[in-house]
């Protein structure tokens, strides 16, 4: 497992372990219920996850040395999330995932320093470059990855909770 934590002052972010199943349930469906194109799940189907579905995603995440979910909490205040990966087809590739931020933080920062943690474990996990999908339904997401330094790829696929939508792939070499 490469970086379990990280205090930035106010803010710490963390991996997900296997007690944190509830918070992590809390902020999952709370970013399904306010961004549902961001996403490729829907909160109508997760909010039915039985409790026991939630505790196994949150030990096993916590248990995969390829996988990091992370949470940034404010004081004991969850404000958003994140996942990244070791891409299981590209050597040194990571791929970000669910990454969600509280609406009213949005444009503070939080979001950059959450994505700076992912691009510091993919480093040091051996991933130099990492991909991310964002849908082309939110314009958003695509400025601050923009920002950050992400380019698209040119790939797109289609996004599976609208045909007309559509995902693209973006990149960045990180370090």
């Amino acid at each position: 497992m490469a970086m379990a934590s990280k205090d930035l002052g106010s803010l710490l972010i963390r991996e997900v372990e296997a007690d944190d199943w509830r918070e992590m349930k809390r902020i999952r469906l709370k970013a399904l219920f306010e961004s549902p194109n961001a996403f490729c799940s829907r909160y109508e189907d997760q909010a039915k996850f039985p409790d026991a579905e939630w505790q196994r995603r949150a030990s096993s995440w916590s248990e995969d040395p390829d996988t990091g979910f992370f949470m940034v909490f404010d004081d004991q205040v969850c404000l958003g999330m994140a996942g990244v990966s070791r891409n299981a087809d590209k050597d040194g590739v990571s791929h970000a995932y669910s990454v969600w931020i509280e609406p009213e933080l949005r444009g503070s920062g939080v979001a950059s320093k959450l994505m700076a943690f992912l691009e510091e474990w993919s480093l040091s996990s051996g991933m130099p470059v990492m991909e991310a999908d964002v849908t082309d339904m939110n314009p958003q997401a695509i400025a601050f990855y923009k920002k950050i330094g992400f380019k698209k790829t040119g790939e797109s696929d289609r996004y599976p909770l609208n045909d007309c939508a559509r995902t693209l792939r973006i990149r960045k070499r990180l370090g």
